[in-house]
């Protein structure tokens, strides 16, 4: 069985993103053989880790058909396509999102 751990950031949230996968790696007691996957809005990697895959998105320049704010939007249509993009691959996934820490392992979601 195959599982992911994904986040979702742009460039408004990379700190946060650094923050959580910081806490993931070093507290979250990952098993080597879950990936954990970064999705981007449309910019550069934003911390260099061989434990981490990144994908480019280009959800930021989707026209806003809705009534909610641009970010909200933007921000939730991305979690969404990403995990449009993952279901093919794997068994499981794990959404995190950036407002939070992990401070112990989380091998019980997994």
């Amino acid at each position: 069985m195959r599982t992911a751990i994904y986040i979702c950031t742009n460039e408004r949230y990379t700190v946060l993103g650094k923050i959580l996968l910081d806490s993931l790696l070093v507290n979250g007691g990952v098993p080597e053989d879950v990936d954990i996957i970064w999705f981007q809005d449309g910019w550069e990697k934003p911390v260099d880790n061989p434990r981490v895959q990144y994908r480019v998105s280009r959800q930021s320049n989707m026209p806003n058909p809705s009534v909610f704010p641009d970010a909200f939007f933007k921000g939730m249509s991305l979690k969404v396509y990403a995990l449009h993009e993952l279901w093919s691959e794997y068994d499981r996934i794990l959404y995190l999102d950036v407002d939070m820490v992990i401070v112990k392992p989380i091998t019980e979601l997994l």
